[in-house]
Parts: structure tokens; sequence; C-alpha cells
């Protein structure tokens, strides 16, 4: 008996880069929940610089979308935790920015045939 195929969301990423570095960054920007999103935006909204652990649970919570990118270590929340903390949180903070103003999806078509009424 054949199991039934879960539907595969495609993956839109966005490219990470900054000025003067020659490295990219590649995170999924969709599809985001909104449950991941805030997860991870309270997470950012409650770091401290001066507090190890809440900037481990920062990577901890922004490894997830990361896919890729050109820094010697994996992408990975340890790998982050070997990479200089400004470009780590300048990073994160370029995915929130950069997720927060996506365009939401058109709404799906009818499929009933329709036409539309008068306004």
């Amino acid at each position: 008996m054949a199991r039934p195929r879960t539907p595969v969301e495609p993956v839109d990423t966005l490219t990470i880069e900054f000025e003067g570095r020659p490295e990219k960054v590649v995170t999924r920007q969709s599809p985001v929940s909104l449950r991941d999103y805030f997860g991870f935006s309270d997470t950012r909204s409650a770091a401290k610089w001066t507090d190890r652990a809440s900037l481990e649970a920062v990577y901890s919570a922004f490894a997830p979308f990361l896919i890729s990118w050109d820094f010697p270590y994996p992408p990975t929340a340890s790998g982050m935790a070997d990479m200089d903390v400004t470009l780590m949180v300048g990073i994160t903070d370029a995915w929130l920015r950069e997720v927060r103003n996506v365009d939401p999806p058109l709404p799906r078509r009818s499929s009933a045939g329709d036409t539309s009424g008068e306004p």
C-alpha cells in the first residue's frame, strides 16, 4: 500500500552579504512559521552582549534557518559560536529585517470556476 505523499514546500532563500567582506550567508527565508519567527525574534530581543548563554541561545534559535555560508566553520550554532560575535549578530539582525519585510503570498485562485460578483 502506497503512503500518501506529503507536499514539500519550496524553500525561498535569502543571501546576506556585507560590505567589505567576501563571504556570503544563505538562509531560509520562507517557509518560516509564525512560531519559528517569533521564537527567534523573542530570543534575539532578550539577548544581552554580556551574557554568553543568551547569545548562544540566539545561535541555537537561528541555526535552523542557516543553509550555507562561506566561512571556515560549519553553518551551525556551534560554528556561529566560533565566529566574531558582532558579525553573527549582524547576520541574525539582517535576517530578521528581511524576513519581516517579505510580502505576503498572493491569495490562492478560486477553483470553483465562478466569476467574482459585483463590487
